[in-house]
């Protein structure tokens, strides 16, 4: 029932949807959407000296792709505060919180490590955080997708049911 091609996971075949009722078909797109898009977001705290912020800055946005890239890696940012010279949030999304502990084996995350712990003052403070924003607006988001799927169903049915 499902087109599961990368850039199709959350489309279903409606050549079989007459099968399944709306309900179903809802159903089974929200399933799918809750496993495909739950992230959770590594939080380090990050003090470097003040003389050094802009070769830390250079540092990180060269080796952001390998974070990106890891298994599990979503996204990567660095954020200054503006309350503490020397302060960021280097924030960065994971599938999981067991994919981010398999990258700090990798050879990839030894890149990182070289890269930027020259850098820190401190030993970093790491906290992980799930998105629950991100999963309500996918939720949102297929819901309606969902009753515009059905609506092409119940159209595609009554256009084929004889007068």
């Amino acid at each position: 029932m499902w087109d599961t091609s990368s850039s199709q996971l959350l489309r279903p075949d409606l050549s079989s949807a007459r099968q399944a009722s709306t309900t179903d078909m809802t159903l089974q797109i929200l399933n799918r959407a809750r496993k495909s898009y739950n992230m959770i977001f590594e939080h380090a705290h990050v003090t470097v000296a003040v003389d050094r912020q802009s070769d830390f800055e250079r540092a990180f946005a060269g080796v952001k792709k390998h974070l990106v890239a890891a298994n599990g890696g979503k996204t990567a940012e660095l954020v200054r505060s503006v309350d503490t010279d020397g302060l960021y949030l280097m924030r960065v999304g994971w599938d999981s919180v067991e994919q981010h502990a398999e990258f700090g084996s990798s050879p990839d995350a030894q890149i990182v490590v070289d890269a930027l712990a020259e850098f820190f003052v401190v030993t970093p403070q790491v906290a992980h955080f799930e998105s629950p924003g991100i999963a309500i607006r996918v939720r949102n988001f297929v819901q309606v997708t969902a009753a515009g799927i059905a609506s092409q169903v119940r159209a595609r049915q009554a256009s084929k049911t004889p007068a």
